[in-house]
């Protein structure tokens, strides 16, 4: 299951971030630089896609690679069940965001959404048939999606695996990756070397 789910991933990605680049470098967005509303949103984005990155290795500092071994609900995983899944959506975001096109956003968003709730649906079944009533109680105390701050706790020590660590902070620096792209478009557009050919909001 997680291999075909991998795969999947990955061929999705591609293929969302094909669709955004192609529409990046067909427009410009309809707010343009230096007006009221561009660098706001170019800022939120940015503030979003580091907050995905910290998120990310925050999480995975708790994870540590136990992720199929025992129910984890400390740290992170005290206030929402699938906390990793929630700040990657940050950085989605962010990254639509950047761009200063409220419509890549959204469809960046809307992909997703999409992709990530039968990831959820899947991984909660497995989760299910492997821990049994543990899993069940854990879903009562923690919301899927939707953190709950009241719930938060953490021990004090806690046992992680680095490489698990490493691997979140290698896969996380690809959200940075998103920054020098969009620059990349827009310094291309803006020396004439290739025309934009609409407006998107």
């Amino acid at each position: 299951m997680a291999a075909g789910l991998l795969k999947h991933r990955i061929r999705d990605t591609r293929l969302v971030a094909v669709v955004a680049v192609a529409l990046l470098f067909v427009s410009e967005p309809l707010w343009r630089e230096n007006t009221l509303v561009h660098e706001p949103i170019e800022y939120l984005g940015y503030a979003l896609v580091i907050a995905c990155v910290i998120g990310r290795i925050w999480c995975s500092t708790f994870i540590g690679g136990y992720k199929n071994e025992r129910v984890i609900d400390t740290g992170p995983f005290s206030m929402v069940r699938n906390p990793l899944y929630a700040f990657s959506f940050l950085g989605v975001l962010g990254i639509g965001l950047m761009s200063v096109r409220l419509s890549i956003a959204a469809i960046l968003v809307a992909a997703f959404a999409a992709y990530y709730y039968r990831v959820v649906r899947r991984e909660e079944i497995f989760l299910r048939e492997t821990f049994g009533t543990a899993f069940d109680a854990y879903c009562q105390r923690v919301p899927r999606w939707l953190p709950r701050l009241s719930n938060y706790h953490a021990d004090k020590e806690i046992t992680t695996r680095p490489q698990f660590v490493l691997r979140t902070i290698r896969d996380s620096l690809w959200f940075f990756a998103a920054l020098p792209a969009i620059e990349l478009i827009e310094y291309i557009q803006v020396a004439g070397w290739m025309k934009p050919l609409f407006w998107l909001p």
